[in-house]
């Protein structure tokens, strides 16, 4: 009920649970379930973040459903046509291009729950920190009542091991 596990290496892992009993066993795999770091900060505070030189190798992108609805860098969506992170949530499955009214395709990405998590940054030798963001939306919804996407920011002061919702931006 309470396994122990352990990883070893860093990086993403795979997870894989496997249930038994009188009548047999079934199994289910996860991949990007588990994000193993190293033990220290990313970054040092103060410290401003800005996606222009395309290097975003220290951002996490979680896609638990392993789909095209993922966090990528995006060269022209950022505030002011700058880059920026951009979620790609839809697409033409006919002709592999972004950016469609295929309403079964899209209808199937419904529940998905796709992260991007920051470096960690050791604010020890700040004060009064502040998490600063531009942030744009548009959808295909006729009606309000089917906008149902969130944006939520949560943080860590452990690592990663608990996280605290600070925002909703629905």
């Amino acid at each position: 009920a309470t396994p122990s596990v352990t990883f070893s290496g860093l990086g993403w892992k795979q997870v894989k649970l496997v249930v038994r009993n009188a009548t047999g066993s079934d199994s289910l795999v996860q991949w990007q379930s588990v994000h193993v770091s190293q033990s220290w900060a990313d970054k040092t505070g103060p410290y401003t973040e800005s996606f222009e030189s395309g290097n975003v190798n220290s951002w996490l992108i979680s896609n638990p459903e392993d789909n095209y609805a993922k966090w990528s860098l995006s060269n022209e969506n950022g505030y002011d046509n700058s880059k920026c992170m951009k979620l790609n949530n839809y697409r033409d499955v006919s002709t592999a291009q972004a950016y469609t009214d295929n309403y079964f395709y899209n209808f199937r990405l419904g529940g998905n729950k796709d992260g991007l998590i920051s470096p960690s940054y050791n604010l020890t030798n700040t004060t009064n920190s502040e998490l600063i963001f531009e942030y744009a939306y548009a959808t295909g919804a006729a009606v309000q009542a089917d906008i149902t996407e969130e944006l939520k920011v949560y943080v860590s002061k452990n690592c990663g091991k608990t996280w605290t919702l600070r925002k909703t931006l629905s």
